[in-house]
């Protein structure tokens, strides 16, 4: 958009324009006339042939086709940015809508689950698959977050049921535990950073947040929603700090449910919320 604000600018040619109107000035033009004019002409075309057109279409293969194993509801292609890299999941509906009966159901990267089914159908349908050749075999695909259990069922009414890998992405909810028993749980190395990071600036060693983020090559906006964890009464942030270690399936807590903790002021409010949050999670292990 910048860039098309700056081909069509009609100062560059030698012009200026007052209340929709085009007149001659009085400097000297830095484009010809008809470069300006063809240019234009083309940005006016490509923008006709663009419009009413959706742009981006994800690629889903199982949108459509994946549904909730705990709710029943759909669980549709959706996707977040980090550091300018687009990470593709699908999520529960419900979940997302936080309706009055909410979803637990944790979203599923969308390359962890497509791979592991790919690979998993091999040695019913045949190797070299392509997702082509699956779609028309398969009816219906069911994932349950906290087993991490895909049913699947084919189109002739038979029924297999696999374990989804521990994905070893950067940064994933589940990583696979480590062989002393078990891995740290997200949101506590999260909380111990966020600590850090108030000391350093609270000693004076950096300056502002701002300066951290640009040292650690994050968006202000995430060094914001790290920060929010510094927000919580003193009790929860020495909790989560020692979390007993994650041995199967996702961390007890999610960084995102201690967020909307951390919203108010009142500590014991946070107190209530944080007890209620944990018995919850208990009931669904």
């Amino acid at each position: 958009m910048t860039l098309r604000l700056l081909l069509s600018n009609v100062l560059y040619k030698g012009a200026v324009s007052h209340k929709g109107a085009i007149y001659p000035g009085e400097h000297e033009r830095i484009v010809d006339e008809e470069l300006w004019e063809k240019v234009n002409a083309r940005l006016a075309l490509r923008s006709t042939g663009q419009r009413g057109k959706v742009h981006g279409p994800q690629v889903a293969p199982l949108a459509g086709l994946l549904y909730c194993t705990e709710c029943g509801n759909r669980m549709r292609p959706t996707f977040t940015t980090r550091h300018g890299r687009r990470y593709k999941y699908y999520s529960c509906q419900a979940a997302r809508r936080k309706q009055k009966q909410p979803c637990s159901q944790t979203p599923v990267g969308a390359k962890d689950l497509e791979t592991s089914l790919l690979r998993n159908l091999e040695p019913t349908l045949g190797t070299g698959l392509n997702w082509e050749a699956v779609l028309k075999s398969l009816r219906r695909v069911e994932y349950e977050g906290n087993t991490q259990r895909v049913s699947i069922a084919f189109q002739d009414g038979t029924c297999m049921e696999q374990m989804l890998a521990m994905p070893t992405r950067p940064g994933s909810r589940t990583e696979p535990a480590a062989e002393s028993g078990g891995r740290i749980p997200r949101v506590s190395r999260l909380m111990a950073l966020a600590i850090k990071f108030e000391r350093l600036v609270r000693e004076g060693t950096v300056q502002t947040y701002r300066e951290l983020a640009d040292a650690g090559q994050i968006s202000r906006a995430r060094m914001s929603q790290i920060m929010h964890l510094s927000d919580l009464a003193p009790e929860i942030q020495e909790e989560l700090l020692f979390l007993p270690k994650t041995t199967t399936g996702p961390d007890r807590y999610t960084e995102k449910q201690l967020r909307q903790v951390a919203r108010s002021i009142d500590w014991d409010w946070q107190k209530r919320q944080f007890r209620a949050l944990g018995e919850h999670t208990a009931n669904l292990a």
